[in-house]
């Protein structure tokens, strides 16, 4: 014999469930934002830091004198920078180097012969090797606080213009 359950009790018994339901519901959409706020707090202490990087010259901008190279801020946190380096000609190949200034002092050792900065008297944080025409390069650094000078060294272009300074703060 099957047993129905009166129509007060079915209806009692399913406002409690949904009661309930309601209850989990919306403590589910309270704790959400706590819970996603909390996952992306530590995603961010580990997640770097992006610096836009393009690499200009007339090939690019007739109207340019000289050669480019400029950043899109230029003062970041220390720790992971990823540097997305564009280069931005039609025909000339660029690089992107990194160097630690010893001080406020931009001046490196240069070159007159070879018409480049001396790498080997630098202490490089990135070299990014050559970047040919119309290629975008990724490359992230752990970075500690201090002044770096971002340069291109190919062959007369760090006099050409193509330097930018960058402060990493703690």
């Amino acid at each position: 014999m099957t047993h129905v359950a009166a129509p007060q009790a079915i209806s009692a018994s399913c406002r409690r469930r949904k009661a309930g339901a309601t209850y989990l519901l919306t403590a589910v959409l309270i704790a959400l934002p706590i819970i996603g706020t909390a996952f992306s707090s530590a995603g961010a202490a580990t997640a770097s830091k992006v610096i836009a990087v393009q690499l200009l010259d007339a090939t690019d901008d007739p109207s340019m004198a000289g050669m480019q190279l400029t950043i899109d801020q230029d003062t970041v946190p220390a720790g992971p920078i990823t540097f997305a380096v564009t280069n931005r000609s039609k025909s000339v190949t660029h690089e992107l180097l990194v160097v630690k200034l010893p001080s406020q002092d931009p001046k490196l050792p240069y070159d007159e012969k070879d018409s480049k900065v001396v790498e080997g008297k630098l202490t490089k944080v990135v070299d990014s090797d050559d970047i040919k025409p119309g290629v975008k390069k990724m490359i992230t650094v752990v970075m500690k606080p201090g002044d770096y000078l971002l340069i291109c060294n190919q062959a007369g272009q760090y006099l050409a213009g193509m330097r930018a300074t960058l402060t990493v703060i703690k």
